[in-house]
């Protein structure tokens, strides 16, 4: 190792002939290097020569040894080359000093590196004409299969299935890592052609998308790979049923968590149309809904192949896709309620609320979609007195309306504090079934903020676990008072009415029958 040199504290009236000096710098490298004459640089402080030296005066030495050659002579100017007694230098080019080639540029002697002479020794022959075919193995370059169309082949041995989170039609979707990269995994199912025709199709189809709410696919299965598969990028995931399950147990989480998926959702496949992409032949099935940690949903896309597709399909692209996105929104929200409650009732989204002036006395029908605070969190929070909630997916008409007026308009929404969402309570006075104390609500989501609600009821619903007594509904209760048809049964019917229609906070303070007779009978 050659070793630097300490400052010197000589003076320079003290200092030893250049030859001396030279001779004395040589001392420090091992025989192998060749001897060198160097007359002192003003700029250099040390007495001693070595690499840091010689560097400030434009030289580095160059050790020659037999078949080896680790340095160069580099920008050797004809001052320096004077300096050294080699003026013939100046003048040369293209001449070779030991195993380094040098040339002229401009009076400037410059070495080219042969990065071939580094490490094992090969044949100049070998490496001048360009061929790989002698390099070992290990050090080819490596052309992966796949790359011509612009995608990574990713080594099934390098994955690492965790669980799987979803699946359709001739494929399942997995949670894994790639070289401890977090990953979701298409894999399809059975092997051979068939599998890999499904596959080059998806990817021609889908890997120039670019969007907020597609995947990107980050490399695919070589094609001699046992089991042919799909590798999305680097995100942790979870199906979108899970999280949007447990933001049931908070109203304001839950409200803000369904708007954000009818955003994403419209945005992704508003944006799937203008790609060209027909919704058209597409249905439900042909898509998996994901959330990951931002709260952002993504849709992994199942495309139908062009002989599956639907030739007959003659409906327009708007109107496919505006009827896409309301069977995937309620097929997402029923998903999410099963989870929650174990059960699935198809719920028929209560009517609008009404826009009269009267329906709005007080502000607190009216709930804030804004960003919540930690104490609006915590009073929503799940507790054993919480109601029963269920996200309710309202369709409506599409009219002037397309996908992308809806995320716009959903993203706005969700970005202001000043966005509010309507509160009312609803009564089925015909239900027998009436456990003091039980409530529903139903988030009931639309395309628009203004179809959207929280609808509360009083009274399970038919083949409901009622959430008071445990109980199964009949599908058969009716409520009879034992009054009978007459004044007192029409009577209660009617002051339920008014107090619907005048107020939407005093519903709740009347919720039990107001009739004596059927509240003692019961």
């Amino acid at each position: 190792m050659v070793r630097e040199c300490e400052p010197s504290s000589e003076s320079s009236s003290a200092r030893p002939p250049s030859r001396v000096r030279a001779q004395r710098a040589c001392s420090n490298f091992p025989e192998r290097y060749f001897p060198v004459f160097l007359k002192r640089h003003r700029t250099i402080p040390h007495a001693k020569g070595c690499p840091r030296c010689l560097q400030r005066s434009q030289l580095l030495l160059a050790p020659v040894a037999r078949g080896l050659y680790t340095a160069s002579l580099h920008s050797l100017s004809t001052v320096n080359a004077a300096k050294l007694g080699m003026a013939f230098i100046s003048n040369a080019s293209n001449f070779t000093l030991g195993d380094g080639v040098y040339t002229n540029v401009q009076g400037n002697i410059v070495h080219y590196h042969n990065s071939h002479f580094y490490g094992t020794k090969r044949r100049r022959d070998e490496i001048e004409d360009g061929s790989d075919v002698l390099l070992r193995p290990d050090k080819r370059p490596r052309l992966e299969e796949g790359s011509a169309n612009g995608l990574k082949v990713i080594r099934q041995q390098n994955l690492q299935l965790i669980r799987q989170i979803g699946g359709g039609p001739g494929y399942l979707l997995h949670a894994g890592r790639n070289k401890s990269y977090a990953v979701t995994v298409k894999v399809f199912k059975g092997s051979g052609p068939t599998a890999r025709e499904q596959l080059e199709w998806e990817v021609a189809l889908l890997k120039g998308l670019i969007h907020s709410n597609v995947p990107r696919i980050k490399g695919v299965s070589s094609p001699t790979s046992s089991a042919q598969f799909i590798v999305y990028e680097d995100v942790c995931w979870q199906n979108a049923k899970g999280p949007l399950a447990d933001a049931l147990q908070n109203r304001t989480r839950s409200i803000r968590l369904g708007f954000k998926m009818v955003a994403d959702l419209s945005a992704g496949l508003d944006y799937l149309s203008m790609q060209g992409i027909s919704l058209a032949a597409m249905r439900v099935e042909n898509f998996n809904v994901f959330l990951d940690v931002d709260d952002r949903f993504l849709l992994i896309i199942n495309p139908k192949s062009p002989d599956a597709a639907d030739a007959n399909s003659q409906s327009s692209q708007d109107e496919s896709s505006w009827a896409l996105f309301n069977s995937l929104c309620h097929r997402v929200l029923v998903s999410a309620n099963r989870v929650l409650h174990t059960e699935e009732i198809n719920r028929d989204p209560a009517l609008s609320p009404p826009t009269s002036s009267a329906s709005r006395k007080s502000d607190s029908s009216l709930l804030s979609i804004g960003p919540a605070s930690p104490q609006e969190d915590q009073q929503d929070s799940g507790s054993a007195g919480d109601p029963r909630r269920e996200y309710v997916w309202k369709a409506i008409d599409r009219g002037q309306q397309c996908l992308a007026t809806v995320a716009d308009q959903m993203t706005v929404n969700l970005d202001m504090a000043l966005a509010r969402l309507h509160m009312m309570t609803r009564t089925d006075v015909r239900r027998a079934h009436r456990c003091r104390g039980y409530v529903r609500e139903e988030i009931t989501l639309a395309p628009t903020i203004v179809d959207s609600a929280v609808v509360a009821h009083d009274t399970p619903s038919p083949l409901e676990i009622c959430s008071i007594c445990h109980e199964v509904v009949n599908l058969l209760e009716i409520f009879r008072c034992v009054c009978g048809p007459g004044e007192s049964y029409f009577k209660y019917v009617v002051v339920r009415w008014l107090i619907l229609v005048r107020s939407w906070v005093a519903t709740r303070i009347y919720s039990q029958v107001q009739c004596v007779r059927a509240l003692e009978s019961w």
